[in-house]
This record gives structure tokens, C-alpha cells and sequence, in this order.
């Protein structure tokens, strides 16, 4: 598997963990508290390699790969979703 590939399943991923543990803590029902966390711990796999593409490009300026450091970090499902279209662009370059 190459990386858009283990990038995508894990966004996937990451999405239908987060929104079916967050819908289960409201309805209070069980393993809630062990399908939130699991969907919080499986972004951290397209938030890394993200910002490894990210940085590892040399025709970023600075302000770009800060701008996708602080995306990731503060709204990690948008820049992920965002981010996906230029990965697949610089997954062709090599």
C-alpha cells in the first residue's frame, strides 16, 4: 500500500470512528468510551503523513507548511479532506 492509500483509509476511518463514538457518548451507550479515542488515535496516521509530505516538499515556502501545521492540528477531518487532492498531486511527481 502507498501512502494515498493508507492516507485515505485512515481519514475514512477517522470520520466514521469520531462521529459514531460522539453520537454513542450523547446516547450514552457502551463502548462509546473506547470508539471516540480510537478514532482520535487513528487520525494521528493521516496527520502524519500529511505533514511529513508536507514538509518533506521543497517547493513549499515556510508559510505554507505552517499554514498546514496549524490546519492539521486545529481542524484535522478539513485539512485532511483538503489535503488529500495535493497529496495525490506530489504522489505523481515521484
Amino acid at each position: 500500500m502507498n501512502k494515498v492509500t493508507i492516507y485515505r483509509y485512515s481519514l475514512i476511518l477517522t470520520i466514521i470512528a469520531s462521529l459514531a463514538g460522539g453520537i454513542m457518548k450523547i446516547l450514552h451507550y457502551p463502548y462509546s468510551n473506547i470508539i471516540l479515542p480510537l478514532g482520535l488515535i487513528i487520525s494521528l496516521v493521516y496527520i502524519c503523513i500529511g505533514l511529513y509530505d508536507s514538509f518533506m516538499d521543497k517547493k513549499e515556502s515556510s508559510l505554507t507548511k505552517l499554514m498546514w501545521l496549524v490546519a492539521f492540528v486545529a481542524l484535522s477531518w478539513l485539512a485532511g479532506i483538503l489535503y488529500l487532492p495535493k497529496l495525490k498531486r506530489n504522489q505523481g511527481d515521484l
